[in-house]
């Protein structure tokens, strides 16, 4: 799993909500889908799709297009915090993944049934990589 591209999409991310946006445009690709099909189930996304554009040269470009939750005005999802990179990739089976330190936070875990919240795949009894923590 690319976890560089992964990190500039959470990058991009934490960049929307630092100036209140509501819509983000990633790049599709399948780990960007799946997170944000992650997003969107744990409800920090109300809604994502593929949208189409012209882009220069009357091209057609296409995107996802990440809506992004907000509650009074603030962003719903306060940080994303990168947890595996290309040097130190961090995995987890089900036993060692505990509910968030943080209150209302969520691990993101890439296992080998897709991209799914901690809750889930310690529910199922899967572990896989950390990808994120959302706080």
């Amino acid at each position: 799993m690319g976890t560089v591209r992964l990190s500039d999409t959470l990058a991009h991310i934490r960049n929307c909500m630092a100036v209140h946006r509501r819509v983000a445009r990633l790049r599709i690709t399948s780990a960007n889908v799946s997170l944000a099909r992650t997003l969107n189930r744990a409800g920090f996304a109300p809604g994502f799709c593929i949208a189409h554009d012209l882009a220069a040269g009357g091209r057609q470009s296409r995107w996802l297009r990440l809506e992004l939750r907000r509650a009074h005005a603030s962003p719903a999802m306060l940080s994303l915090v990168p947890a595996s990179r290309p040097g130190l990739r961090v995995h987890a089976n089900a036993a060692s993944l505990r509910p968030s330190v943080y209150c209302n936070g969520m691990a993101i875990i890439s296992t080998t049934k897709g991209m799914m919240t901690g809750r889930l795949a310690r529910r199922l009894g899967i572990g896989g990589e950390v990808v994120c923590h959302v706080l």
